[in-house]
C-alpha cells in the first residue's frame, strides 16, 4: 500500500509513538504480508488494491478476533448493543 507524501513535521509526529502501538502496527503488517504479499503474484498495482481491499474489509468485520473472544466485530457489536 502506498502512503501520501508526508511532511517532516508530519513524519516526526507519526514515528512518536510508544512500544505497544509499535507491536499491533508489526502484527497487523506481518498478518497482511502472510495473508496477502506472500500469498500472491500481483499482475497489477489494481489488483494489489483490490485483494488488499477485500482482505482488509474481511480482517475489519468477519474474521474472529482472540481481543473480543473469539468473534467477529459484528457478532461483538451486536452483543454490546
Amino acid at each position: 500500500m502506498l502512503l501520501p507524501y508526508v511532511t517532516l513535521e508530519e513524519r516526526a509526529y507519526m514515528f512518536d509513538i510508544s512500544p505497544t502501538q509499535n507491536s499491533y502496527i508489526e502484527r497487523v503488517n506481518g498478518t497482511y504480508r502472510r495473508a496477502v504479499l506472500d500469498a500472491y503474484i500481483f499482475r497489477n498495482l489494481d489488483e494489489a488494491k483490490s485483494i488488499t481491499e477485500k482482505w482488509m474489509k474481511y480482517y475489519n468485520t468477519e474474521r474472529p478476533h482472540v481481543s473480543l473472544g473469539n468473534m467477529t466485530p459484528q457478532e461483538y457489536t451486536a452483543m454490546q448493543s
